[in-house]
C-alpha cells in the first residue's frame, strides 16, 4: 500500500495490526508513523503546488494589468500627440487662409528721434488708448489657434519686435491695467493676462530677446522672399498700388514669421514626446528587472 501512495489505506491496516496485537506490533506502529509522515508531506506538496498556481495566476494577472495600462497610456499619448498635430494642422491652414495682419494697434516709433518729455503716466494713458477695450484685448490673446500665435512676445504684447525694453515694460503695464483679473471682471481676463505675464518673462531676458527678434527677422526675410515669388509665378500680375503692395507684404511676413515660431514649438514637443517615450521605457525595464528578481526570491 506504502508503494503505491494509498497511506490512509495502509495507516489503517497498520493500525488494525495493532489493535489486534495490543498495540505491541512494532512494525506496526513504525508503519503508522510513517504513513501519517508521508500524509503530512504529500499536503505540503500539495498546498506547495495550490501556492505556486495561485502566484502564477496572480503573476499572469500583474502581467495583463501592466500591459492593459501600457496600452492604455499609449492610447493616450497617441491621441494627446494626434490632437496636437491636428492642432498645428489647423493652424497652418489658418495661416494660409488669413491674410489678417499681425498688430491691430498703432505701434509706437521706435526710432532713435526722442520723444516729448512726459511723464511715465501719460504715456500708459496713450497706450491704453490705443489698445482699445479690454474684450478686443482678450479676443486678440485668445483668438482660435492663439496657442500658436502666441509663442511670438512681440505678438502676444503688440508692438513691433524692434521695441526697447522700456517701450516693452510699458506695454505691459498698459496691458495689465487693462485686463489683469483684479481690474478686469471679464470671464477670460485670467487666462488672457497668463499669455501677457509669460510674453514678458521672455522679453525681460535680453539673450532671449534677442533670439526672439532674429527669428523674427528670419521669418520676414523668408516672406519677403515668398511675396517676391508670388509676384513673379502668376500668370496675370495684378496693378497694386504701393500701399496695396505695402499690405501684401506684409501678409506673406506675418504668415512666415507664425510658421517659425510654430515649426520651432513642433521640433520642441517633438523631443519632449521622444524623451517622454524613452523615459516610459527605462521605467518599464526598471519594473520588469525589480519582478524578475522578486520572483527569483520567493
Amino acid at each position: 500500500m506504502l508503494s503505491l501512495g494509498r497511506y490512509g489505506a495502509a495507516r489503517e491496516m497498520y493500525q488494525e495490526a495493532l489493535t489486534l496485537d495490543g498495540g505491541k506490533n512494532a512494525v506496526a506502529k513504525k508503519g503508522v508513523a510513517m504513513c501519517w509522515e508521508e500524509e503530512r508531506r504529500v499536503k505540503i506538496r500539495e498546498m506547495a503546488l495550490v501556492k505556486q498556481r495561485q502566484q502564477q495566476q496572480e503573476e499572469e494577472e500583474r502581467k495583463m494589468k501592466e500591459e492593459q495600462k501600457r496600452e492604455e497610456e499609449k492610447k493616450k499619448e497617441e491621441e494627446k500627440d494626434s490632437t496636437e498635430d491636428d492642432l498645428l494642422d489647423d493652424f497652418f491652414n489658418e495661416v494660409e487662409e488669413t491674410n489678417t495682419t499681425t498688430t491691430t494697434a498703432t505701434p509706437e516709433p521706435t526710432t532713435t528721434t526722442p520723444e516729448p518729455a512726459a511723464p511715465q503716466s501719460n504715456n500708459i494713458s496713450k497706450q491704453l488708448t490705443k489698445l482699445g477695450t479690454p474684450l478686443s484685448q482678450i479676443n486678440r490673446l485668445l483668438s482660435p489657434n492663439y496657442e500658436w500665435k502666441n509663442l511670438n512676445p512681440f505678438y502676444v504684447l503688440d508692438i513691433p519686435h524692434t521695441a526697447p525694453l522700456d517701450i516693452i515694460s510699458r506695454r505691459y503695464k498698459a496691458l495689465s491695467l487693462l485686463i489683469h483679473p483684479d481690474k478686469c471682471s471679464e470671464q477670460r481676463a485670467k487666462e488672457a493676462f497668463e499669455q501677457v505675464r509669460i510674453a514678458m518673462i521672455l522679453l525681460k531676458e535680453e539673450e532671449k530677446r534677442k533670439h526672439v527678434h532674429d527669428l523674427i527677422e528670419q521669418g520676414q526675410k523668408k516672406g519677403t522672399r515668398d511675396y517676391q515669388v508670388s509676384r513673379t509665378t502668376t500668370t496675370t500680375p495684378t496693378l497694386l498700388s504701393k500701399e496695396e503692395e505695402e499690405k501684401q507684404l506684409q501678409s506673406y511676413q506675418e504668415k512666415a514669421i507664425m510658421k517659425v515660431f510654430a515649426t520651432i514649438e513642433q521640433k520642441r514637443r517633438d523631443v519632449e514626446r521622444r524623451k517622454r517615450a524613452q523615459e516610459k521605457r527605462e521605467r518599464d525595464q526598471e519594473e520588469e528587472e525589480k519582478n524578475k528578481v522578486k520572483k527569483e526570491m520567493e
